[in-house]
This record gives C-alpha cells, sequence and structure tokens, in this order.
C-alpha cells in the first residue's frame, strides 16, 4: 500500500529454496511476497532491437543507438519487405535477446523509423514510445512502409523524461521472542535483491548477494519488543531510496522463534504478524 501500512497475518508455510536449508534450524515465521517497480520515465532501460520477417527473427542490436546513455539500441538500413512494404520490429529490455520476455527493465522509450528510398532519400518517419514496467514486456509492430521505401532506420532514444523513483518495500515482522536470531532470505526475485535491517528507520546491516546467486540474505536480532524491521530494494539502491531500475516479484522467508501463540490460533496454523509499508 502506497505512503501507508498493510496488516495481517500470515500462514506458516515451508517453503525451502531448492538446495538450501534454514540457517540455525530456525522456524518458519512468515513468507512475504511483493512486487517493485523499477523508475520510471526516465529510468533509462536497457533495450534490445530486433528486426523480424513473419515473426523470424533476422538481426539484433543491443547498445548500438547514438541517442540516449548508451544502452540503447539501433538498426541502420534494414530492408523493406518486397512487394508488401511492411517492416516488422521489436523493443524488449536486456538481456531478452530472444525476445520471450525474459527481463525486468523499467522505464519508458522512443523509437524513431526513418524511410529511405533506392537512392538514400528520405520519405518521412515515424516515433513509437511506450514504457517498460518491470513485467517483462516485448513491443512488437508491423509498420506500413510509406510508397518507395526500400529501407529504414530503426534508433532507440532511452532517456526521454523525468524520474520517478523506483519502490521499496518495508516490513516490520512481530511475534518473536526478543533477543533471538532471526533470518531473512530472498527466495525468489526477477531482479538482484538488497535487503537491508533497520532500527527505527534507520539503516544497519545491508546484504546485496549473500544467498542463492544474485538474492539477499541477513541474519538479525530480534528488538526487545520481538520485533525485526527490514527492507529490500533492487541493486544498486543501497541508500533504499527507489534507486533502481530493475523490478518484478520477490518472496522473503523470514526464519526465527515465535513466542508460542495461544492454543486458539496455534489450531488455526497462524503466526507471524507483519506489517508492510512502501516508499516511493
Amino acid at each position: 500500500m502506497k505512503n501507508g501500512y498493510r496488516f495481517g497475518l500470515s500462514a506458516a508455510v515451508l517453503v525451502a529454496a531448492a538446495g538450501a536449508a534454514p540457517s540455525f534450524g530456525l522456524d518458519v515465521i512468515t513468507t512475504l511476497s511483493g512486487t517493485l517497480v523499477g523508475a520510471g520515465g526516465g529510468g533509462n532501460p536497457d533495450t534490445i532491437l530486433g528486426f523480424f520477417e513473419d515473426g523470424v527473427l533476422l538481426a539484433t542490436d543491443d547498445d548500438g543507438s547514438p541517442l540516449g546513455d548508451g544502452l540503447a539500441s539501433a538498426l541502420f538500413g534494414v530492408p523493406i519487405r518486397p512487394g508488401v512494404g511492411t517492416l516488422e520490429w521489436a523493443v524488449s529490455g536486456f538481456a531478452d535477446f530472444g525476445f520471450t520476455g525474459a527481463h525486468s527493465q523499467t522505464g519508458a522509450f522512443d523509437l524513431f523509423i526513418d524511410y529511405f528510398d533506392a537512392a538514400g532519400g528520405a520519405l518521412g518517419g515515424d516515433v513509437r514510445s511506450d514504457t517498460f514496467t518491470g513485467a517483462g514486456e516485448v513491443f512488437r509492430a508491423i509498420e506500413s512502409a510509406p510508397a518507395g521505401a526500400v529501407t529504414a532506420d530503426l534508433v532507440v532514444d532511452n532517456d526521454v523524461g523525468g524520474t520517478t523513483p523506483g519502490t521499496v518495500d518495508f516490513f516490520t515482522v512481530g511475534g518473536l521472542v526478543p533477543g533471538s536470531d532471526v533470518e531473512v532470505e530472498v527466495i525468489t526475485a526477477a531482479f538482484d535483491s538488497i535487503l537491508g535491517e533497520f532500527t527505527g528507520g534507520t539503516l544497519g546491516a545491508v546484504d546485496d548477494d549473500g544467498g542463492v546467486g544474485l538474492l539477499s540474505q541477513l541474519f538479525i536480532t530480534a528488538d526487545a519488543g520481538g520485533s525485526v524491521e527490514f527492507a529490500i530494494t533492487a541493486f544498486a539502491d543501497f541508500g533504499f531510496t527507489g534507486d533502481h531500475t530493475a523490478g518484478g516479484p520477490y518472496t522473503i522467508e523470514v526464519r526465527g522463534t515465535a513466542i508460542p501463540a495461544p492454543s486458539s490460533l496455534a489450531l488455526l496454523g497462524l503466526g507471524g504478524l507483519f506489517a508492510r509499508r512502501r516508499r516511493r
């Protein structure tokens, strides 16, 4: 919930990471999930540009554009399909070279399309604009070229406006034994995660890749009230201010020692009171 808190009781269900076991023999207190959104607008996505014919990929480019921040794409002298007069293209995010949506880029871009005749004379052009939201979008189109067009240049500009900060999700998990060890681990994420420990809003320990691969893991201590505070963001937002362009879904597992619940709650299998707030 933006600019607010969301409270709930989460079922204590064990979801172990592949090839990894909970440390210290701790119990799973709660499993949390959410979706980060990368910086929008001028979030400068790292683009991949493709040229197709009947859905078949014929050419790609990663960082060949003279526009943007060096991570934008371009293809020059792309042939217009003879007898049909069409141009088929797609824009995806790095490193989705197969144009299947396997990326988490965010931010807006413009695609400039300029058409040329057989003598190299300019025949006008178009601009296509869209925005990646971290959901693995692939933008595609089949353009109708102007009469007499033989080739086209396709140039992406990935630096097209103001920036909306990325999101950072903050959590407080209670119901723990005061002073006990707590393990916070990112089990899955569609981005390179960073975890941070907080005490009264002050950042403490930070972990980038302490978990599996590019995922994060923190070992912290429950406070006198039996709670821990932490946040998740994306690389390289080590200040937890939303200074990142990656995004996508994630799952966090919190392991520790819970205060024994009243029998009524125990029968329901409930544990791990938590609160979430989002900074953007």
